[in-house]
């Protein structure tokens, strides 16, 4: 926010796991002045303000955040999926060029699918929102 000098974001640490712990920052003076565990696993999807202090997240979820104190309500669901399709054909193949070559790979990991939900509609009394597994 430009206007009280107020920015979030995700401490980012060399060689650790990606870690969900979402930081208000005085731009003034770089110092943290709040933290909130907000998961980050499938991206953020939206955000926008409701009012001058509070954004509504779409971020595996829905999360309302108050940009002065951190405080706000969350609610929990899928938005995205993890998808093993190409691990396992890529591991088939190289079973199969191991049998037939005696040299095989074998693949790890997985594709991560984002976005597997809807836009947020915002009236004067409610929030609409479909995720994965809820409407």
């Amino acid at each position: 926010d430009a206007v009280d000098k107020i920015g979030i974001g995700y401490k980012i640490q060399p060689l650790k796991a990606k870690e969900n712990t979402l930081e208000g920052i005085n731009l003034t003076n770089g110092q943290p002045i709040w933290q909130r565990e907000i998961s980050r696993e499938y991206g953020w999807n939206e955000v926008f303000y409701l009012n001058d202090s509070t954004l509504l997240v779409g971020a595996s979820g829905l999360h309302t955040l108050n940009i002065f104190d951190g405080t706000g309500w969350d609610y929990h669901t899928i938005t995205g999926k993890k998808d093993y399709t190409a691990a396992a054909v890529g591991t088939d193949l190289g079973i199969v060029a191991g049998l037939l070559t005696g040299t095989y790979a074998v693949s790890t990991g997985h594709n991560l699918v984002s976005e597997v939900v809807s836009n947020m509609l915002v009236d004067s009394a409610n929030i609409y929102f479909a995720s994965r597994k809820d409407l």
